[in-house]
């Protein structure tokens, strides 16, 4: 198994979260990764379809 994203990956974020938002990657760069978000399941207030979010690398856990 990979353990590295690369541009294109689908991915859950906060897989231990109430509700699953799920995204893709759409830039790594040396220090971040930029996800966007592709579905989010209802009951989620805080994050939608569309939204942007770049990450520090540091943040990142991958099982």
């Amino acid at each position: 198994m990979r353990k590295t994203l690369i541009k294109g990956d689908q991915v859950q974020l906060w897989p231990k979260d109430t509700f699953g938002k799920y995204a893709i990657v759409r830039e790594v760069t040396e220090h971040s990764v930029t996800f966007e978000i592709t579905r989010v399941e209802p009951g989620e207030r805080f994050y939608k379809i569309g939204d942007k979010i770049t990450l520090p690398k540091s943040h990142i856990f991958m099982a």
